[in-house]
């Protein structure tokens, strides 16, 4: 009975829609990326080549982080990221930089405790072929907080700019106590 329970934080993030991006990139240290390709081939010729980038997270954190989003840049010059937001980059198709570069952001639910290292993985399918896109780097761009209420952990998200409307918020708090509710009623 508590994949109802552990389910809840992952409706409240979708639901509340914002990650705290300034604190992330603080609190969040990339030490380090790497990518590997998978070529498919078809008939013997190439049809699509698929990427695993791998990025190692240190949290510098004083609260456990549930989820990150990455700014992935394969192949761009410095120039290139430097001018680039890592959060205005597209999530489905990758952008492509004059240079010859890609950027995508995505998005990794992983749960990170203070202080700890993780390592991540993010596939990224059908990248182009006439491309050796071997550079790597990612940044944080943001992620979402746990936090302990009442021996319970609930997702906190910090506010944004744009906060989402308060009869959002309303209706992901109306839908936590419906769960637990219907939980607590199959446990008697």
């Amino acid at each position: 009975m508590r994949a109802p329970i552990a389910a809840i934080p992952a409706l409240i993030t979708a639901l509340s829609g914002g990650f705290a991006r300034a604190e992330c990139a603080r609190e969040l240290e990339v030490q380090g990326a790497s990518v590997s390709y998978a070529t498919r081939l078809f008939q013997g010729r190439p049809t699509r080549r698929d990427a695993t980038i791998t990025v190692e997270l240190r949290s510098t954190s004083t609260t456990a982080l549930s989820a990150v989003e990455l700014g992935i840049f394969l192949g761009a010059s410095l120039q290139a990221m430097d001018q680039t937001r890592a959060s205005a980059l597209p999530t489905q198709q990758p952008r492509v930089f004059p240079d010859g570069g890609l950027a995508f952001r995505a998005r990794v639910d992983v749960v990170v405790p203070p202080g700890a290292t993780r390592v991540v993985e993010v596939v990224r399918e059908a990248l182009p072929l006439d491309q050796d896109l071997y550079g790597v780097r990612a940044m944080v761009v943001g992620c979402a907080r746990t936090v302990a209420v009442n021996s319970e952990v609930q997702l906190a998200v910090a506010a944004e700019a744009d906060d989402p409307p308060g009869w959002l918020l309303a209706a992901a708090v109306l839908l936590t106590l419906a769960a637990a509710v219907v939980v607590l009623r199959r446990a008697q």
